[in-house]
Order: structure tokens, then C-alpha cells, then sequence
């Protein structure tokens, strides 16, 4: 299982919120590494609870979850929310949509907004 460049969807999130929290590009990183373990459609690992990482959404195509990224020196609470996509059939996770608490977001819009995306993105590369 791969990992789509950052740049697809939230680059302009990850620049602005590593302004404001320094560890945060290497807290991401370890993140997505962790996701990239547990997702993996040969071989996964199990490091994550359900608490942690939740499926939001399922389709034939591809499947949306919602992960919490550990950000150092911040509560858990506090941590920024990440909607991802996982396409089996590309082999791939796509960062969809990245909010922090500061910016008292609804849960319901982001769940949507990433769905969407992950459609698009589906259509866009299967169809290739």
C-alpha cells in the first residue's frame, strides 16, 4: 500500500499548521506511516484500536476513515482530525480533508467533503 504526495488535498493545511506546532510535519509523517501499516490489503498489521481509527464510509471502490493525528504537546482532544481514503484496487491512501480543533469545523461537512473527494479521485484513476 503507498501513500499519494501530501500535495493532493491538504498541503495548504499541513503548511499553515506547522507554523503554529513545529513537530507537527514529523507527527504526520509517523502517522501516515502507522495508517500505511494498518491499512495494508496483503499484509496488515493491527497497531490502531477502533478508537483511534474509525471507517466512515464504504464503497466498491474505496473506503473513507477518520484518524486522529497525534500532535505533541497538545491533548488528545486537540489533536487535528484526518478523513483519508483507501483504494484497494490503486493500492493506495489518499489524504482527503485535515482540520484542526482551532478551526470549529463540523464533523458532518468534512465526512462529506472527503467522500466526495475520494469519488472524484476514484473516477479519475480507475479510469486510466
Amino acid at each position: 500500500m503507498q501513500l499519494e504526495p501530501v500535495d493532493t488535498y491538504c498541503s495548504s493545511f499541513n503548511k499553515s499548521y506547522s507554523r503554529k506546532h513545529r513537530s507537527f510535519p514529523k507527527d504526520y509523517q509517523a502517522a501516515t506511516k502507522l495508517l500505511v501499516r494498518h491499512l495494508c490489503g496483503t499484509h496488515p498489521e493491527q497497531p490502531l484500536s477502533e478508537k483511534k481509527l474509525k471507517r466512515i464510509h464504504v464503497a466498491n471502490e474505496f473506503e473513507v476513515w477518520k484518524f486522529n493525528v497525534m500532535t505533541q504537546g497538545l491533548r488528545p482532544s486537540q489533536w487535528p482530525r484526518m478523513w483519508l481514503g483507501v483504494a484497494p484496487m490503486l493500492d493506495l491512501i489518499v489524504p482527503l480533508v485535515i482540520d484542526s480543533h482551532t478551526n470549529n469545523y463540523s464533523d458532518n461537512t468534512h465526512e462529506a467533503t472527503a467522500i466526495s473527494l475520494m469519488q472524484s479521485f476514484c473516477a479519475e484513476n480507475l479510469a486510466n
